[in-house]
């Protein structure tokens, strides 16, 4: 971490201020995709097609083969749709929930590491404290990034078992079939198939993707805040005063 040429700053700050730029468009990315999608293929009936969607802060969007499309609060089971009845997914709420807080937190850290670079009349290159400032958050943004697609990630299998019950197969969204041996109420990606065409696929999506890349975009704008960082200042000690000679 060393003072640069004017020329050299210039070109570190706008690195930075489109690295964050990047990370917040990322975020804003994460809260409006989907997180997470479960699809079924001929299960219920030959060439039948449907889907399950999580978003952020806490509801899911059910999509069939007709082309019409349910969307449900987790918390509390409303439906978009009166004919349709949704799970009631308090402990996957909660999640989602905490999630989303932890996203906007972070997508707020990032915009402020853009308002200390571009803001003021002193660049990170020549103010320390304003350089310590945008470390401080930088790092705050990387990490609660990265929490926020890992806790999903570790927490969702959990949180969906808690949710469906004790049940063989159970999950949110339905009994699975026996020729599943595992269901999202496991693990967080997957996959089960039964000839000729039965098929059941879950994984991450969009939205937990996001959230993943801009934590390492993030953590390279880290770096990059990091090294435009000025040496801190020496505080300069007492002045002893010498006695005269004598």
């Amino acid at each position: 971490m060393q003072t640069s040429s004017p020329g050299r700053g210039s070109r570190r700050r706008a690195r930075i201020v489109v690295v964050f730029a990047i990370v917040l468009a990322l975020l804003v990315v994460s809260v409006i995709s989907p997180w997470w999608t479960l699809t079924f293929s001929g299960v219920s009936s030959p060439g039948s097609t449907s889907s399950v969607s999580t978003y952020l802060p806490g509801s899911f969007v059910i999509s069939d083969s007709n082309g019409s499309t349910t969307t449900c609060a987790m918390s509390g089971g409303v439906s978009s749709r009166p004919s349709v009845t949704c799970p009631d997914l308090n402990s996957t709420a909660a999640l989602y929930r905490s999630t989303f807080a932890l996203v906007v937190v972070a997508a707020a850290a990032g915009a402020g590491v853009v308002g200390l670079t571009v803001g003021g009349g002193k660049s990170l290159a020549t103010s320390y404290r304003r350089a310590r400032i945008a470390g401080i958050l930088a790092g705050l943004c990387v990490v609660l990034a990265v929490v926020a697609f890992a806790s999903v990630a570790l927490g969702q299998p959990g949180a969906f078992a808690a949710d469906s019950g004790s049940a063989a197969g159970a999950t949110p969204f339905g009994i699975f079939p026996s020729w599943c041996p595992h269901t999202p109420s496991d693990t967080f990606f997957g996959s089960c198939t039964s000839p000729p065409n039965e098929a059941i696929h879950w994984y991450p999506s969009i939205g937990w993707g996001a959230a993943v890349v801009a934590s390492a975009i993030g953590a390279y704008g880290l770096w990059a805040v990091l090294r435009a960082m000025p040496h801190r200042p020496r505080s300069s000690g007492p002045v002893r005063s010498t006695g005269a000679a004598r």
